[in-house]
């Protein structure tokens, strides 16, 4: 994904997409109503998700998504699906530190703000074996 790319994106494209990558299940809510009797019922969007992390995306204005663009603390859970233990020239890890770096103008690791470590990550997530 370009620079170009994620910025055409909206702030709900890009939570969604960070999501995605890090393995949420995409899924439709639908409610059941019965008289007076209301129930809540989920059906599958398709794809390939893992066994956790699953999210109702249609509702991501609700804000149980997190807004990995501002929160810090989203973006660090969102690094560990990158295994910063592998950290081998062209691992994920190497990709997103070097995209970082390029994207905050140098700023040091420790210091980048949340937005430009949720742009490296879906690079790093885009490039990444």
């Amino acid at each position: 994904m370009t620079h170009k790319q994620w910025e055409a994106m909206t702030a709900d494209e890009q939570r969604v997409k960070i999501a995605k990558l890090c393995g949420f299940r995409a899924v439709k809510r639908h409610l059941f109503c019965d008289g007076d009797e209301c129930q809540s019922k989920f059906s599958d969007w398709g794809g390939s998700p893992p066994d956790d992390g699953w999210y109702v995306i249609e509702e991501v204005g609700d804000g149980r998504l997190p807004i990995f663009t501002v929160d810090l603390n989203a973006m660090h859970l969102a690094e560990a699906c990158l295994h910063p233990d592998d950290q081998g020239e062209g691992s994920r890890w190497d990709i997103y530190v070097n995209a970082l770096v390029q994207l905050s103008g140098g700023v040091c690791l420790l210091r980048a703000p949340a937005h430009h470590r949720a742009e490296a990550f879906v690079v790093a997530m885009s490039k990444g074996a």
